[in-house]
């Protein structure tokens, strides 16, 4: 016994080390300046940018912990300068940094930016991988705000690879963890994530809706570029809705403020608008300036604009000569649609394939997870056992010894023959002791606890009435009969008013159903309403339709009724010949 005592302490020993062994590690220290510029990064991060800058050499000489991170506060702060990525080579050496050895607290950043690192170079397939890892290590509240971004940027991926069903999804998660971190700017870009997806399933009042939800918070923020930009693309919808009075007072401010980011985008709408209104120059004007971009798509759109204004001119041959270049350009977009086409038919299988796969390990984890919490619990329930039998067995060896040591005299005492004789004696009242003092450790099992509610004269009350073996005859519908059949026939889910209709029918022609049905169990409200179809001798697949659930599910509720009012097994039909009887 003592050496199962020992092996018990040291299987315990060793099972409460490896449960402590990561709370041993000490914590990672980081400079001071760091936390300045994360947060200068969201701020401010043209001048996040500048001051990572500035620390480039000093870091070469730092350990590997902040060298690491201060490569991720870079990519962060390009990130949020609007600083194209161009390699991921930096971001593939921090995952696998933090995957391994580092601080497991960045991982979930980590992720993220190779997410954002590896959309800009348009591996749609890969960046996605990596926000959903994003997803599975960031467990925690602190994680909100980046859960929220995580899902925007997954949502425009997939509105990109014209995947907008699944968009519209994501998008809406990001909309909610936006409002749960109050973080209106985030929330105000998301909406309008959301009418762009609306006006490209042609869901123009939605899309219409969206943008100004989204200009309306913008505005709390006071962001003009923003702002104009987002009035910007409500003026281009405005154009395709023909609303052209609404339009210029949309697009002008925007046009009179000298922001570089996309004007090609604001002098094609402009183009367009002035085009539409036959303001010839104003709109041969901003032709011009879409044709001077390096953009195939500006550059077709300003050839059509020219040919249209050639034809408005009655001048033919430059309405020739641009729609010839037009159908040029119109060909160099269908071999670049074609190239696009690949690319999203191999990010659908590779989606479709890494849902498969994803699906497949999170049961063989599960099933891992089974597996040790099984192990474990066995583990913990032995060595509680092997423990509380060694504290039984010392404590039953300590008392017989000092029982037998207080009541058995000095041998030299006795004579020979008693030595004997009153052994037995000894023994007897060593065992009578031992019971006496474990008794003064009694276990006690608890009395048993009553369930049953303390006021069961409404059970009482029901179970003395007698339920018939047959339901009554036919209730006559009237006009509400044929409403019925014809919801029936129909498999429609009956609407608020029809249950209202119902209800009061009831009501007028069994005043006393609905009391009686109460003072019997107190129904919610699908199983009121159940009751009510049943009164009315309507055929349980019936039922299932107007409540919109299945044949089987209207069984359960009826049979679970009966059971529930007369506290006793039973079938749905007793519940329905209970009924009856009301």
């Amino acid at each position: 016994m003592k050496h199962a005592f020992l092996l018990s302490t040291c299987l315990a020993g060793i099972f409460f080390c490896l449960c402590g062994l990561s709370a041993c590690k000490q914590p990672i220290v980081y400079p001071a300046d760091f936390a300045v510029a994360d947060s200068l990064a969201s701020a401010d991060p043209d001048r996040a940018v500048e001051m990572l800058a500035s620390w480039k050499e000093e870091m070469k000489l730092k350990p590997e912990h902040v060298r690491n991170y201060y490569q991720l506060l870079c990519i962060k702060a390009n990130d949020k300068a609007y600083i194209t990525h161009t390699s991921d080579s930096i971001i593939k050496c921090l995952v696998r940094y933090y995957e391994t050895d580092g601080d497991k607290r960045r991982l979930p950043e980590t992720y993220y930016y190779a997410g954002r690192v590896l959309r800009d170079m348009e591996n749609a397939p890969l960046a996605i991988e990596y926000f959903e890892k994003a997803l599975d290590v960031a467990d925690g509240e602190e994680h909100l705000f980046l859960k929220g971004k995580i899902y925007s940027q997954m949502g425009r991926i997939f509105y990109d690879q014209q995947l907008t069903e699944q968009a519209l999804v994501l998008i809406r998660l990001a909309c909610q963890y936006d409002i749960q971190n109050n973080d209106t700017e985030a929330l105000s870009h998301d909406l309008s994530n959301i009418a762009d997806i609306h006006w490209d399933r042609f869901q123009l009042d939605s899309a219409e809706f969206y943008y100004k939800a989204s200009i309306a918070l913008m505005e709390t923020l006071k962001d003009t570029l923003d702002i104009n930009m987002m009035k910007t693309q409500l003026g281009h919808l405005y154009i395709d809705l023909h609303r052209y009075n609404e339009v210029e007072d949309l697009i002008q401010p925007y046009l009179n403020h000298h922001y570089e980011f996309d004007k090609k985008y604001i002098y094609s709408i402009a183009a367009k608008y002035f085009l539409a209104t036959e303001q010839w120059d104003s709109a041969h004007f901003y032709y011009e300036k879409c044709f001077s971009f390096d953009n195939i798509f500006t550059k077709r759109s300003a050839c059509w604009g020219f040919s249209q204004i050639a034809i408005a001119h009655n001048n033919p041959e430059e309405s020739q000569y641009y729609l010839t270049q037009y159908k040029l350009c119109q060909d160099s977009i269908q071999k670049l649609n074609q190239a696009q086409e690949v690319g999203l038919t191999y990010f659908k299988h590779n989606y479709e394939l890494r849902e498969k796969e994803n699906k497949r390990l999170k049961e063989k984890n599960a099933r891992k997870q089974r597996y040790f919490t099984i192990i474990l619990s066995v583990f913990g329930i032995s060595l509680g056992g092997i423990i509380s039998y060694m504290i039984h067995y010392r404590r039953k060896k300590k008392i017989f010894a000092t029982t037998e040591t207080r009541n058995t005299p000095d041998p030299d005492t006795l004579p020979p023959s008693s030595q004997q004789t009153e052994a037995p004696i000894h023994v007897a009242s060593a065992e009578k002791t031992i019971v006496s003092s474990v008794s003064k450790y009694p276990n006690p099992s608890p009395e048993p606890i009553d369930f049953r509610p303390k006021d069961d004269t409404n059970i009482k009350t029901v179970k003395t009435i007698i339920l018939p073996q047959v339901p009554d005859p036919a209730i006559p519908l009237t006009e509400l009969s044929s409403h019925l059949t014809d919801m029936a026939n129909k498999d429609k889910i009956l609407a608020e008013n029809d249950w209202m209709t119902i209800e009061a029918f009831i009501r007028k022609n069994h005043p006393d159903f609905i009391t009686k049905l109460c003072e019997a169990y107190s129904c919610n409200i699908l199983e009121f309403r159940v009751s009510m179809l049943i009164k009315l001798n309507i055929p349980p697949a019936t039922i299932a339709r107007f409540i919109g659930r299945s044949k089987e599910s209207v069984s359960s509720i009826r049979r679970r009724l009966y059971e529930k009012a007369f506290a006793e097994k039973g079938t749905a039909k007793k519940w329905d010949a209970f009924i009856h009887t009301l």
